[in-house]
């Protein structure tokens, strides 16, 4: 073996290694598949919580976020004072700027896309298909807007609570609590 061959079998071996490292380290690296962990906010009950204790904390969330940042988008669970048909539902929160879940009978929040050439009530009503659900009984919404809409929201007598997260809580990283009893313990 010649000193050119000696460098190219020297300069393979070293890519090998360098390769077959590379694989290892990046195999550990799973960024993807792996489930992400949920953030400290939830949006919901506690499970030691009457619904009118709720109600008085969500009231105050919503307090809270008008005093700090009344005109930064966040997320905030409205849940209605009965089960409310598709049409109703959307016709009470339709000033608010999107719905991104709806909790439909006693099932927990399901994520819903942005409606695309439908209205919301039509939606509404698509989702709830699709998810095997009942269009009638919807029974709270997540939705995303600034404070200032989910105050003017609490005066609607069909609302029963309206709790707001803070404008940092990003989709996909908060959990809801469904309000079971929103219907029945309404304050």
């Amino acid at each position: 073996m010649d000193s050119v061959d000696r460098w190219r079998y020297g300069i393979s071996i070293t890519s090998l290694v360098i390769i077959f490292s590379a694989v290892v380290y990046m195999g550990d690296k799973d960024y993807v598949a792996k489930p992400m962990g949920i953030g400290s906010d939830t949006l919901g009950p506690d499970s030691d919580e009457t619904f009118s204790e709720y109600h008085q904390r969500a009231v105050s969330t919503v307090a809270t976020a008008l005093e700090e940042h009344p005109h930064d988008h966040a997320y905030g669970l409205v849940c209605f004072n009965q089960q409310l048909s598709a049409p109703d539902a959307a016709a009470t929160v339709a000033k608010l700027q999107r719905i991104n879940g709806l909790q439909i009978g006693g099932y927990p929040i399901v994520g819903i896309p942005a409606p695309v050439n439908i209205g919301l009530a039509q939606h509404f009503v698509q989702q709830a298909e699709l998810k095997q659900l009942d269009s009638n009984d919807i029974r709270c919404v997540v939705a995303h807007d600034e404070p200032t809409q989910f105050s003017a929201l609490q005066s609607d007598p069909r609302v029963a609570s309206i709790e707001v997260l803070p404008p940092d809580a990003a989709w996909g990283r908060f959990s809801v609590k469904p309000v079971l009893g929103a219907h029945h313990d309404a304050p």
